[in-house]
């Protein structure tokens, strides 16, 4: 009897013990990423913001040093240094298709054959903390073409926590992406250009 009760302490002093035990506190997780208006990441995506971007064709700025460029800054504070350094922006350009919704990975080009002459019209766009930049050029070699339609861009900000997601994924393949991260069935923030842009 003695031996069970010399047992039955010395366990529940070990229990004791261990169970005050508690060790020094681990860091601080970082905070999630919410979306562009403010609400947490969705359907199993987070560290992901899409955003669709409506732009109207008189808009664009005609370059003043570089022949047949025009160009448009958006104000996006989404992409952040982290953005830039660890994780991805990829923009794609619904197509000009009326009833038919399929959008094309930028850069675009376009080779027309107009009067003779062969030239192209180039979309392109490029990112830097707090903005993104799209570029028209178009090469005709005497009368550049401005941009001459209304267009529509969807904008998919990753951050490092979600980018490696598209490990293996062709990105220039809208669909292909849509797929893995869900794109079409995510909620998208419509922003114009009227509250957008940077002169």
């Amino acid at each position: 009897m003695k031996k069970i009760t010399m047992l039955l302490s010395l366990s529940l002093a070990f229990i004791l013990v261990f169970v005050a035990c508690e060790g020094p506190a681990g860091p601080r997780g970082y905070d999630g990423y919410d979306g562009y208006d403010g609400r947490d990441g969705r359907d199993g995506v987070p560290g992901m913001e899409t955003i669709f971007f409506e732009m109207y064709q008189n808009d664009w700025f005609a370059s003043s040093d570089q022949f047949g460029r025009w160009f448009y800054t958006i104000n996006m504070p989404e992409i952040t240094e982290d953005v830039v350094n660890n994780g991805a922006v990829l923009c794609y350009r619904r197509a000009n298709i009326p009833e038919y919704e399929a959008f094309e990975a930028m850069p675009i080009t376009t080779l027309i054959r107009e009067d003779g002459i062969q030239f192209t019209n180039e979309l392109w766009y490029s990112h830097s903390v707090g903005k993104l930049d799209i570029d028209w050029w178009d090469s005709h070699p005497t009368d550049p073409i401005a941009p001459g339609y209304d267009m529509y861009f969807k904008i998919v900000i990753l951050h490092p926590s979600s980018i490696n997601k598209l490990d293996g994924v062709d990105v220039n393949d809208y669909n292909a992406v849509a797929k893995v991260l869900e794109l079409d069935d995510r909620d998208t923030q419509v922003i114009n250009s009227k509250d957008f842009k940077i002169k």
